[in-house]
């Protein structure tokens, strides 16, 4: 049986939903090169709101030496984003979640765009 916690009731655009939502959990995450704790941004204070803000993630540690870096974490999975050098839209992280449905659900609550 899966873990899944309830949330209270909220409204998007004034609509109300139902309290009955789940909220998903992530099972793992898997950098495109391999890398999950090394993927390049161009810039951390720009991405990292994103992360935060429109993905539940929390901040776990950031260096600034030898690279920029931050580690992020929700669920217990964590991933990493670095200003490293390399090419942002080369590369990224897939995540595995027990409900892509609920996680679409509340990307979108929290104002993601499709």
């Amino acid at each position: 049986m899966l873990n899944a916690q309830k949330i209270g009731r909220f409204s998007i655009q004034g609509i109300d939903l139902e309290a009955h939502m789940t909220m998903a959990r992530l099972l793992s995450a898997h950098g495109y090169q391999d890398d999950a704790m090394n993927l390049p941004v161009a810039d951390l204070e720009s991405a990292v709101p994103f992360y935060l803000e429109k993905m539940g993630f929390t901040v776990v540690e950031q260096t600034a030496e030898p690279i920029r870096k931050t580690i992020l974490e929700r669920d217990g999975i964590q991933f990493a984003i670095a200003e490293n050098g390399l090419d942002p839209e080369q590369d990224g992280c897939a995540f595995h979640t027990d409900d892509v449905v609920a996680l679409r659900d509340e990307f979108i609550a929290n104002g993601l765009e499709t």
